[in-house]
């Protein structure tokens, strides 16, 4: 998008913040591991890895709908 001078007109969705949020505190949970107060930290950071990805594929699909609508405007 960037090449074709349309890296403006696809902007950064709401769901990839959340991708990257979650990411985070997942890389955090994993790497502290232990259990606090009964709750199963490494449990948690797995989950949300997961989620992290799943949220990357749904973010990906996203991008390239929006990226293949601002080239076609510009055919």
């Amino acid at each position: 998008m960037a090449k074709a001078g349309k890296s403006a007109s696809v902007a950064v969705s709401f769901v990839g913040k959340l991708k990257t949020a979650a990411q985070m505190i997942a890389i955090v949970l994993l790497l502290y591991f232990t259990p606090i107060a009964g709750l199963p930290i490494a449990a948690i950071g797995t989950l949300l890895i997961w989620r992290a990805a799943l949220l990357t594929l749904v973010s990906m699909a996203y991008y390239l709908v929006m990226a293949a609508r601002a080239l076609q405007k510009s055919s």
